[in-house]
């Protein structure tokens, strides 16, 4: 509660992330984020931190 800290961040070049507007965690902990900027879906493991890239990236026509 309050103001606690992140225990992680994705953050840098690596990551695919574009201009991010949403986030959803499955079961397993992978992390999906909509990037508004790039109409795509990239997509993280549950250990993701810092500068990662993602486990796979879900674009095209069909993701805006």
């Amino acid at each position: 509660m309050g103001n606690a800290a992140p225990l992680r961040s994705i953050v840098g070049p690596e990551t695919g992330l574009s201009f991010p507007s949403a986030i959803a965690v499955d079961a397993r902990g992978e992390k999906y984020v909509a990037n508004r900027a790039a109409n795509s879906v990239t997509v993280y493991g549950n250990d993701a931190r810092g500068n990662s890239a993602p486990l796979r990236t879900l674009a095209g026509t069909h993701t805006a």
